[in-house]
């Protein structure tokens, strides 16, 4: 209504929300198999140290026999997750809604998570990307759609997913609408790459600034893929081996008294 060219806005929504339901489906595939092996690690972890070795602290403990330090850290931790577990298991059920929720209500903690969300190593860049993605897009669809600048700015800092990438479109709004280029008021933020301020100059210089920003929304598109598949690839000989570490160090602190005692014995 505002551009005068609803057809074509509607069309827009259309491509953006295919892209939209895309983008997220390749997240999906791609993480899919991480997650399941996580949370059936999580699992085995919690029923390894609350059922499985509370059975050797009561065996050892009739034998009243010093234990080694690996031991007895062990037995300490099967101990805290034994009293804890139903916090682990709320946790891990109830923390996705809760954040949720704080996020929607309280701004000071969406902002402290979001720039947590980006300090993350490899994952920070993963959500910078994703939120990119959404920025260029979005401003190239509104722009495309017929609105001004500014007007597009408005409509899609609230798109990107993250408040520190939105806090930092509202101060380029404000600095656009005093005269300053787009692209040296995204310079002045570090959050956003210089990829995204090279593409929107060279869209300012040419005056193409829509299909440049489409290419910098096409380039995440195929870089979010490669980059979370990437990430997870690393990830799971990582998890492997904290798997099979944690084995070995609960096979240790159990094994190491036994032999203790049957070296006691042959004396």
């Amino acid at each position: 209504e505002m551009s005068c060219n609803l057809p074509a806005t509607f069309k827009e929504l259309r491509a953006f929300e295919e892209w939209q339901e895309k983008m997220q489906a390749d997240i999906r595939q791609a993480t899919i198999y991480p997650i399941i092996i996580i949370v059936v690690m999580s699992a085995f972890i919690l029923m390894l140290f609350t059922l499985v070795i509370p059975q050797f602290v009561t065996l050892l403990d009739q034998l009243k026999m010093e234990l080694p330090l690996i031991t007895k850290i062990v037995f300490q931790a099967s101990d805290f997750a034994k009293a804890t577990w139903w916090m682990w298991v709320g946790g891990f059920f109830g923390s996705k809604y809760g954040i949720r929720y704080c996020r929607k209500r309280y701004e000071k903690f969406a902002l402290q998570y979001d720039r947590l969300m980006l300090m993350i190593p490899a994952f920070g860049k993963l959500n910078l990307m994703i939120s990119m993605s959404r920025f260029t897009h979005n401003l190239s669809s509104l722009i495309g759609a017929g609105l001004t600048v500014l007007d597009a700015l408005t409509h899609c800092k609230e798109l990107v997913g993250n408040k520190v990438v939105e806090l930092a479109i509202r101060d380029v709004k404000g600095q656009v609408m005093g005269g300053v280029d787009l692209s040296e008021a995204l310079a002045k933020h570090k959050v956003i790459p210089e990829m995204v301020i090279k593409m929107v100059a060279l869209g300012e210089g040419t005056g193409f600034l829509e299909d440049a920003l489409e290419n910098a929304s096409l380039y995440y598109n195929e870089a979010i893929p490669r980059q979370t598949k990437k990430i997870f690839s690393l990830l799971e000989p990582m998890l492997m081996i904290f798997i099979i570490a944690l084995i070995g160090a609960v096979a240790l602190s159990v094994f190491m008294p036994i032999m203790e005692m049957m070296t006691g014995v042959r004396k």
